[in-house]
Parts: structure tokens; C-alpha cells; sequence
């Protein structure tokens, strides 16, 4: 996949939550295949094109595996149209994946909350007494 396969002009947008493309010199000629360039961006300062850093913290589409590429390594925003099949399943499959919280998630979400809203009783302080 190279720039042509993205959207035009897309290399200045914020990349969050977008389907991006790795340039294929920035991989080794056995990885330049769309199931090691297609990423779901995630986070990261570089995200953002203004941003002063340049993480982006993305997981691949084909393997679910958390990575993370430097601004300058991204090609840009997918073209729908040049979207392979396979990795439209993925992202719709990954997309419903992270809407789902996990059981052991909303309970450490829950002791959080009950936490913050009912913290535990300080302890009064003791002073000596005055002589």
C-alpha cells in the first residue's frame, strides 16, 4: 500500500480513531503487504498534527497487536475504496471488540467510583499534650 491508496491531504489530519497506512519505506520489503500496514491510530501525541510529539499508538487491523509508530512513518488516512475486504471485517470486529467493557473492568471502574464518592474516614490526629 503506498500514499496513493490513502486519502488526499489526509497526512495533516488529527489520525485518531482513523485507519492508517504505513509507508511502505519505512518497512522491510516482506512486510510492505496491507496486513502489516493497515493500523487503527488509538492515541498518542502524534496524533495530532499540531502536537508537539509525534507517538501514535495504533493496533493492527490484521493481528489485533498494540504498536506504536512515530507521524512520520504514516502514509495517511485509508481510501474506503482501496480498504480490503478483510480488514473491513476487522475494524467493524475490533471497533464492537473495544465498545465492550470487559466484566473485570466494570468492577475495577465500580471500586474506583465508590472510592471517590464515599472515601474512608481520616483518622483524627492525636496531640501530645501540652506541658
Amino acid at each position: 500500500m503506498t500514499a496513493d491508496d490513502c486519502i488526499s491531504g489526509s497526512r495533516g489530519w488529527n489520525y485518531e480513531n482513523r485507519l492508517i497506512v504505513i509507508a511502505p519505506g519505512k518497512l522491510t520489503p516482506a512486510a510492505r503487504t496491507a496486513d502489516h500496514q493497515l493500523l487503527l491510530a488509538t492515541g498518542g501525541n502524534g496524533c495530532d498534527p499540531d502536537a508537539q510529539g509525534t507517538a501514535v499508538f495504533c493496533t493492527n487491523l490484521f493481528t489485533g497487536k498494540a504498536t506504536r509508530w512515530e507521524r512520520y512513518h504514516i502514509a495517511g488516512v485509508i481510501r474506503p475504496d482501496r480498504m480490503p475486504e478483510w480488514a473491513a471485517e476487522k475494524l467493524s470486529a475490533l471497533q464492537k471488540a473495544e465498545g465492550k467493557q470487559s466484566v473485570l473492568g466494570k468492577l475495577e471502574a465500580a471500586k474506583k467510583t465508590a472510592a471517590r464518592d464515599n472515601p474512608a474516614p481520616k483518622e483524627p490526629k492525636h496531640r501530645k499534650p501540652e506541658r
